[in-house]
């Protein structure tokens, strides 16, 4: 009798063990389909930005949206659940990262869902919060086998992705400028080496407009991005030699695209703004640079260096 009473209690603990661990594991199954389904809406809202062209593609855009359907058709398939969920961690650390620094640096967006604006410390919150259901429900059954037909399945979509992908590579193949205002290559960002425009007419004049306001007398040309602090630092460091200066100079802010505002902070007495309009991301080594124009041609190019001005 106490045998059987023992193996009777036995039993109950293997089932009530086994009703929790079934339990969990059901937890881990919802967070790892609901954190698949997250990464497969961000990379196809990135994909359709592209595609689209509301957001200029680049080569580590396409991977990204790559990675991030990959990983998120392995959290659907349920095969290998538990590197899956390594991955999963991994790349939500990254992310986090990311969205930390996006938001320490004053960004209005994380650029995670396409041209869905989303301020970074609210990605930040999501990231950690997803990090932090993954690390309470982590997958605790066995490693089953996967079945073929969901392998089958994950593997079509994954084929059906890496096609669109290399059509977006094809087509956002980058271009580049010459110094004579040539522009070959695909249709992707524009690859510049303004040291090599020395001596030459300004080849972005062909890509603005009202250039003739430009083409007499000596000009400083600085180069930035709407989105680079550093360029804030070099333009308040020209506005204030601007501002002592004896004589007056021409300065011509020129902003590459994508084109975006400049903190209202920034006093840009006396210069005068320019963009260069044209639909696609134009790169360039360093930014800020300076030009020294003459009458529309470059004769010198200088780099940025924090806290020092050489003069106009």
């Amino acid at each position: 009798m106490m045998i059987a009473g023992y193996n009777a209690s036995s039993e109950n603990q293997t089932a009530k063990t086994g009703a929790q661990n079934g339990g969990a594991s059901t937890a881990a199954d919802i967070v790892l389909i609901a954190v698949g389904t997250l990464l497969v809406v961000a990379a196809f809202l990135k994909l359709d930005a592209m595609v689209t062209r509301q957001w200029v593609a680049s080569y580590m855009k396409i991977l990204e949206a790559l990675l991030e359907t990959t990983a998120g058709l392995w959290c659907w398939c349920g095969a290998w659940r538990r590197g899956a969920w390594v991955a999963v961690v991994a790349l939500f650390l990254v992310f986090a990262g990311v969205s930390l620094v996006r938001g320490w640096a004053g960004h209005q967006s994380c650029g995670c869902f396409g041209s869905v604006r989303v301020n970074p410390w609210w990605t930040l919150a999501l990231d950690v919060g997803v990090l932090v259901a993954l690390l309470l429900w982590p997958p605790r059954r066995p490693v089953r086998k996967a079945d073929k037909f969901q392998l089958m399945g994950t593997g079509l979509l994954l084929l059906l992705l890496l096609a669109g992908a290399g059509w977006l590579f094809v087509r956002n193949r980058p271009a580049r400028l010459h110094a004579d205002g040539r522009l070959t290559g695909g249709g992707g960002t524009v690859m510049m080496n303004p040291v090599r425009w020395t001596h030459y007419r300004l080849p972005l004049f062909k890509y603005m407009r009202h250039t003739q306001l430009y083409t007499h007398g000596r000009w400083l040309v600085v180069l930035y991005h709407h989105g680079c602090q550093v360029c804030w630092r070099a333009i308040a460091l020209v506005a204030a030699e601007l501002a002592a200066a004896k004589h007056p100079h021409h300065v011509l802010l020129l902003e590459l695209p994508p084109n975006g505002s400049l903190p209202a902070d920034l006093d840009l007495h006396g210069m005068v703004h320019a963009r260069v309009h044209f639909g696609r991301t134009w790169a360039i080594p360093m930014f800020p640079l300076y030009l020294d124009m003459h009458n529309g041609v470059v004769t010198r190019v200088r780099i940025y260096v924090k806290g020092y001005w050489s003069g106009f």
